[in-house]
């Protein structure tokens, strides 16, 4: 009802009843903001743990794809002077170019688990377990497995090198 002429008393029940009813509205859209924000925060962490998860996965798989190639045995008199050269040259470029590469990329995923680790802690959250065949711990044991497989076969590679002279 509209009153042209409405009393004090009538006019502070008014006000009162429109504050209560804005300021339950605006603290319904504070809350909803809030399960927004959190939302999307959740979201943004499942995808940097896809991304990690994904990208250690390949890295571990070429790093075991590689220290597979270092594995090769070869005999004096099985290859020419040249083509041991060759591997040598091979195994050389692999050393200044993928191998940096791959030590780069393994310290991004590093760095990736790292702060995905720190935004878990800091939201509160329980700390992020990657999968078994994608922990650090694996990706370390592949990246010495290369290492030492490949200072054998260039060793290896050497040796033939100085034997088929």
């Amino acid at each position: 009802d509209v009153i042209e002429y409405q009393d004090e008393k009538s006019i502070m029940t008014n006000l009162t009843f429109y504050w209560k009813a804005f300021a339950s509205m605006a603290s319904g859209e504070t809350a909803a903001r809030r399960i927004a924000k959190m939302v999307a925060i959740e979201k943004a962490n499942q995808a940097a743990q896809e991304t990690y998860g994904t990208r250690c996965k390949a890295l571990i798989e070429t790093i075991s794809s590689r220290a597979d190639d270092f594995t090769r045995t070869i005999k004096v008199g099985e290859m020419s002077l040249d083509k041991i050269r060759g591997l040598l040259e091979e195994y050389g470029q692999f050393k200044k170019e993928e191998k940096i590469r791959l030590n780069d990329e393994k310290n991004a995923v590093s760095a990736a688990l790292a702060s995905i680790q720190t935004k878990m802690k800091s939201s509160g959250r329980p700390p992020f377990e990657p999968a078994g065949d994608q922990s650090m711990p694996v990706l370390e044991e592949m990246w010495l497995l290369l290492c030492l497989q490949g200072h054998a076969y260039e060793d290896m590679l050497q040796k033939l090198l100085e034997e088929t002279k």
